[in-house]
């Protein structure tokens, strides 16, 4: 299926389903269940294709529906809104993992007084699609009796039990390190390798490695859809501050839609609209992979440091909007860096970072070792200082 016919598909799917877009007045996020209702629609249609060719045509619907606007003040472009029915290694919730549904919240919705009869239909529809399809759903239909008897519950926080399924696939890292090395266009490459060496003959593979390719168009077009938001941006009015931000964001986003990071904030922007669109919530080292493009852009005074701390700042917030006190881990320092003295630098960067922004989101980890620079441990004992409460 082209692009343009699945676009054709999805603005098909939700015809004569008028109240999905009606308000939710009962004050939660939730405004509308159109996005939900086109998930489900789009699962529906491949609930019986390959389980990849299914996810692929998911995540062409999901990733565009749930990528929210660039806020004044950002420095770059992913912010995520979660939706409540959708696909996701590990959502956040106890049994929100895979296919999902946010059972208990549309329960309450559709029981809630302010919620509107129009959409009550859509509410239950969803409830009833879900029920046997979210995948914590069939986990549990595939534990045998005893092992249900032996995990009776999955209310971690509530109940008191000996153990717990904990679903999800929890704390994934992809690697960014060869993500900015390679770029999206790098990517591709590597898979078309992989599919030459595969023969013609192998067809499973072949859909699989078609599949990865629609993953890169995915991460593409979402970031040209990015890149002419932040150009807009940039013409409204506003200060000039804001305007050349705004720009530098739509160029560095131009740049990365395909081509690797040439400057730290492409680097960053790459990074980051890759974790908001393939869904990981751990961060890694992230002065490995950020410190060089750091201290090349200082050294040849691309970017001050007071720009970088801004940059960095803003990255940190983005983190937090996003939520979820149990990930976003980001871990700096060790022995064995590569280009240490660069990766120092970030190091120093992090942790002034934190001591600005002060809180538990990102989880910032210091690996300490024999050896290393004194500044470091001082940076970090002051900022440990600063995040008293």
């Amino acid at each position: 299926m082209t692009t343009a016919q699945h676009d054709k598909e999805i603005q098909s799917i939700v015809s004569g389903r008028s109240a999905a877009d009606e308000k939710i007045t009962s004050g939660r996020r939730l405004k509308s269940l159109a996005r939900e209702l086109q998930f489900t629609e789009v699962y529906r249609r491949h609930e019986n294709d390959h389980p990849y060719v299914r996810e692929i045509m998911c995540l062409r619907q999901q990733v565009p529906a749930t990528l929210m606007a660039i806020e004044e003040g950002d420095w770059f472009a992913g912010r995520l809104d979660r939706a409540t029915v959708g696909i996701d290694q590990e959502r956040g919730g106890l049994t929100d993992a895979a296919y999902f549904c946010q059972f208990e919240a549309l329960a309450k919705e559709l029981n809630s007084a302010d919620t509107p009869d129009s959409l009550r239909k859509d509410m239950q529809f969803l409830l009833d699609f879900w029920k046997d399809r979210a995948t914590y759903v069939k986990c549990r239909k595939g534990f045998s009796q005893r092992l249900n008897a032996g995990l009776p519950s999955d209310d971690y926080y509530s109940c008191q039990e000996i153990s717990y399924p904990m679903y999800g696939l929890g704390g994934p890292c992809i690697d960014y390190h060869k993500l900015l090395r390679l770029g999206m266009n790098g990517l591709r490459a590597e898979i078309r390798r992989q599919m030459d060496q595969a023969g013609k003959a192998d067809k499973d593979k072949i859909d699989f490695y078609n599949c990865l390719l629609d993953a890169t168009d995915i991460f593409s077009q979402a970031a040209m859809s990015y890149a002419e938001q932040a150009q807009q941006r940039a013409k409204s009015p506003g200060s000039p501050a804001s305007a050349k931000r705004f720009n530098l964001i739509a160029e560095s986003l131009r740049h990365i839609a395909d081509q690797p990071p040439r400057t730290f904030h492409q680097a960053v922007q790459l990074f980051w609209l890759c974790a908001v669109v393939a869904l990981p919530r751990n961060y890694g080292r992230m002065d490995v992979y950020l410190g060089d493009f750091l201290a090349a852009d200082l050294d040849n005074k691309v970017i001050t440091q007071a720009e970088a701390l801004d940059m960095t700042v803003s990255l940190w917030q983005l983190i937090i909007a996003r939520g979820d006190n149990f990930n976003n881990r980001v871990i700096v320092g060790g022995k064995g860096r590569p280009n240490q003295p660069n990766a120092d630098r970030f190091v120093m960067l992090a942790l002034e970072t934190q001591g600005i922004v002060r809180g538990t989101i990102p989880q910032v980890s210091l690996r300490w070792h024999e050896g290393m620079a004194p500044a470091l441990l001082d940076k970090a004992m002051e900022t440990l200082v600063l995040c008293q409460p």
